[in-house]
């Protein structure tokens, strides 16, 4: 026979807690024993089994419902239907009306003997129309409604400072944001809660007055800053509308999309790493929200890392320009999609845009130079795209080329190493005198398959002086659409797979490359075209190189090996034929 009551085994917030989180915050506790739910009560007059005050129990925290059983019914769990009060000592009682299973109450009334103590904070909503400083010693700032940021007002934030977002909330900039901290005290610009939500709070709307100014050289002199920051669970993080902007040293982490810019002018992004996000940085096609869309000018991503994004970069936008745009020195990893510039309906305007020194990799689709309009405005460009000095390495696919009928596109001194196609025209690529030149291209699929429709497709293409590597499990080069494309000085491997297969009717243009073989019969074999089906266009590869051309990227040394030593490592390799 059970006549033994039950006891409480832990509290949380435990006895003498401290910097107790006071928004959505639970208090729950475990009892030694499966407790008879209907002696779990709450109420206001602190009449209830479960109680929590702050003044010696005149009065008691009302719940926002019934306490919650869990743990074969040994633990309950409440929610205050309100946030604590800050810097506040709160105790939790129990009382002699609590019974176990089977009609045993709780030995005595249980009281905490200290309680658990809130965190220091202050709540923000409205307008601030005067300068204003928000300093972590003041504790966390809870934005409980939208907060402007008016003309001619400066809201400056110290290092280490916590801001956090009701749902559906935002801080709208039309002043001056100045929010810099330290690399070892991070400015918070999070939900209000635990939530995973990637759009629990709305964001940070950086508007046309709230402007950065930089010096001669590019650097900060004053105005708008996001410095070694986090921002985190916001729909946009960043909305940088019609204005310039620096964010560097900051973090985003699971935003639905962590910076949209729209007409801005000298906006940069940099030293910053994105992670978990649908949209790392983006532009959108054709807004419909009010604020209008044109011309982005001067933007300069660089030297940030993504990872775990769906989009790490993703610029589009309907026939708007694209004037000097900037994006190096990036580290893109682990994404969806690196990099997708272009693409919507009919795509953007490019004035210029430079893609350099990048390393993109292990991505389900590197990069993707989508559909492109056409030149922008006062361009005197040959290429106004230029793809350079770019690492596109271990991505599923490196390259895709879409439509793009009268903007040329340069893609130089890349090293493409991929699990599929190497640079692929996709889509209905109406597109025409590219020049791809100078790249070492490693792929387990097609080096180059040129794909569209009888109605759309490409047209002289250009490759020069490219190094094809490796053995695909198909052909190097595929040819399906599109006329007057060239492939000469290139440099290929032996191999027992197709060099080019031409499924067009029209001539290919093949000359003076090395094929690793001077013997026309290998060569006949290695070529899938008119020879081979006289409905189909010819492969015209002579002359050709009897050596390698030099002036191509060098094959990667054969037969590396490596050696440990007792102090050091020795690496050896066979010499490059070159």
């Amino acid at each position: 026979y059970d006549s033994t009551g039950p006891t409480v085994s832990s509290t949380s917030p435990s006895n003498s807690a401290t910097s107790v989180i006071a928004q959505n915050s639970t208090i729950s506790v475990t009892f030694s024993e499966a407790i008879s739910t209907s002696t779990i009560t709450t109420n206001t007059s602190c009449s209830g089994s479960f109680q929590v005050s702050s003044d010696g129990f005149s009065n008691c925290l009302q719940m926002s419902s019934a306490p919650v059983a869990s743990n074969s019914n040994k633990t309950f769990t409440v929610s205050p239907s309100s946030m604590l009060a800050s810097n506040t000592t709160y105790k939790i009682r129990f009382s002699t009306a609590v019974k176990d299973s089977v009609g045993n109450a709780l030995s005595s009334q249980y009281t905490q003997a200290n309680g658990f103590t809130t965190e220091t904070y202050i709540t923000k909503t409205g307008s601030i129309s005067s300068n204003e400083t928000w300093s972590k010693s003041s504790g966390n700032y809870y934005v409980t409604g939208n907060i402007l940021v008016a003309n001619g007002a400066t809201l400056s934030i110290d290092a280490g400072t916590s801001i956090k977002f009701a749902t559906g909330t935002y801080l709208k900039v039309e002043g001056y944001l100045v929010a810099q901290g330290s690399s070892g005290d991070l400015i918070g610009f999070i939900a209000d809660d635990d939530s995973t939500s990637k759009s629990h709070w709305l964001g940070i709307y950086i508007r046309s007055t709230g402007k950065t100014t930089y010096d001669s050289n590019m650097n900060y002199s004053s105005g708008s800053i996001l410095k070694y920051a986090k921002v985190s669970n916001a729909e946009r993080g960043i909305y940088a509308y019609d204005t310039s902007f620096l964010i560097q040293y900051s973090e985003f982490d699971r935003n639905t999309k962590a910076i949209e810019i729209r007409k801005t002018d000298n906006l940069t992004i940099k030293d910053s790493t994105f992670s978990n996000n649908d949209y790392g940085i983006w532009s959108e096609y054709q807004p419909s929200d009010g604020d209008s869309y044109g011309q982005i000018t001067d933007t300069y991503i660089t030297s940030n890392t993504f990872s775990n994004n769906t989009n790490a970069i993703d610029l589009i936008m309907n026939q708007a320009d694209f004037n000097n745009l900037n994006i190096d020195n990036n580290t893109i990893k682990n994404n969806s999609t690196g990099i997708d510039f272009g693409g919507g309906g009919y795509g953007p305007r490019v004035h210029s845009a430079y893609f350099k020194n990048n390393i993109i990799d292990n991505n389900t689709l590197g990069v993707n130079l989508n559909r492109i309009y056409g030149t922008g405005s006062n361009t005197v460009l040959t290429y106004p795209v230029v793809f350079s000095n770019n690492y596109v390495i271990n991505n599923d696919n490196a390259l895709y080329l879409e439509y793009s009928p009268s903007v040329k596109i340069k893609i130089i001194n890349n090293i493409f190493k991929t699990n599929g196609n190497g640079i692929e025209f996709v889509g209905s690529p109406s597109s025409s005198n590219h020049l791809i030149i100078n790249n070492y291209i490693s792929a387990n699929g097609k080096h180059v398959y040129i794909n569209g429709s009888s109605s759309y497709n490409p047209s002289n293409m250009n490759f020069d002086n490219n190094t094809f590597d490796g053995n695909p499990s198909t052909e190097f080069i595929h040819i399906k659409y599109g006329s007057g494309h060239n492939f000469n000085y290139n440099n290929f491997p032996s191999t027992s797979k197709f060099y080019i297969k031409n499924e067009s009717t029209n001539l290919i243009d093949a000359e003076n490359t090395y094929w690793s073989t001077t013997n026309t019969s290998t060569l006949n074999s290695l070529i899938y075209d008119y020879n081979d089906d006289f409905d189909l266009g010819l492969v015209d590869y002579s002359p050709y190189l009897s050596s390698l051309n030099t002036d191509a990227p060098i094959f990667p040394p054969p037969d590396p090996s490596a050696s440990a030593g007792s102090s050091s490592f020795t690496l050896s390799w066979s010499a490059n034929s070159e």
